[in-house]
Protein backbone atom coordinates (compact mmCIF):
# COMPACT_ATOMS: atom_id res chain seq x y z
CA UNK A 1 0.00 0.00 0.00
CA UNK A 2 1.55 3.29 -1.03
CA UNK A 3 1.05 6.87 0.16
CA UNK A 4 -1.42 7.62 -2.65
CA UNK A 5 -3.72 4.77 -1.58
CA UNK A 6 -3.56 5.80 2.07
CA UNK A 7 -4.33 9.44 1.32
CA UNK A 8 -7.18 8.45 -0.99
CA UNK A 9 -8.66 6.20 1.72
CA UNK A 10 -8.22 8.91 4.38
CA UNK A 11 -10.05 11.42 2.18
CA UNK A 12 -12.89 8.96 1.65
CA UNK A 13 -13.11 8.19 5.39
CA UNK A 14 -13.07 11.89 6.33
CA UNK A 15 -15.75 12.69 3.77
CA UNK A 16 -17.95 9.92 5.12
CA UNK A 17 -17.52 11.09 8.72
CA UNK A 18 -18.25 14.69 7.72
CA UNK A 19 -21.57 13.59 6.21
CA UNK A 20 -22.45 11.44 9.23
CA UNK A 21 -21.62 14.10 11.85
CA UNK A 22 -22.81 17.07 9.72
CA UNK A 23 -21.35 19.89 11.85
CA UNK A 24 -22.84 22.64 9.69
CA UNK A 25 -26.40 21.45 10.33
CA UNK A 26 -25.65 20.95 14.05
CA UNK A 27 -24.77 24.62 14.67
CA UNK A 28 -28.35 25.99 14.60
CA UNK A 29 -29.56 23.19 16.87
CA UNK A 30 -26.69 23.81 19.31
CA UNK A 31 -27.39 27.54 19.40
CA UNK A 32 -31.12 26.91 19.92
CA UNK A 33 -30.35 24.60 22.87
CA UNK A 34 -28.00 27.08 24.56
CA UNK A 35 -29.63 30.52 24.22
CA UNK A 36 -29.01 31.60 27.82
CA UNK A 37 -25.56 30.09 28.24
CA UNK A 38 -22.42 32.20 28.48
CA UNK A 39 -19.72 31.74 25.82
CA UNK A 40 -17.65 29.74 28.34
CA UNK A 41 -20.59 27.40 29.01
CA UNK A 42 -21.14 26.95 25.27
CA UNK A 43 -17.48 26.09 24.73
CA UNK A 44 -17.61 23.54 27.55
CA UNK A 45 -20.84 22.00 26.20
CA UNK A 46 -19.39 21.84 22.68
CA UNK A 47 -16.25 20.13 23.99
CA UNK A 48 -18.28 17.58 25.92
CA UNK A 49 -20.51 16.91 22.92
CA UNK A 50 -17.44 16.44 20.73
CA UNK A 51 -15.91 13.95 23.16
CA UNK A 52 -19.15 11.97 23.39
CA UNK A 53 -19.49 11.94 19.61
CA UNK A 54 -15.89 10.77 19.19
CA UNK A 55 -16.44 8.05 21.78
CA UNK A 56 -19.57 6.77 20.09
CA UNK A 57 -17.92 6.76 16.66
CA UNK A 58 -14.86 4.97 18.07
CA UNK A 59 -17.05 2.39 19.81
CA UNK A 60 -18.96 1.70 16.60
CA UNK A 61 -15.73 1.53 14.60
CA UNK A 62 -14.21 -1.01 16.98
CA UNK A 63 -17.39 -3.08 17.32
CA UNK A 64 -18.26 -2.71 13.69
Amino acid sequence: MNLYDISQYALLAFGSLFVIVDPIAAVPAFLAMTPRDTPEQRIRAAGLASMVMAGVLLLFALAG
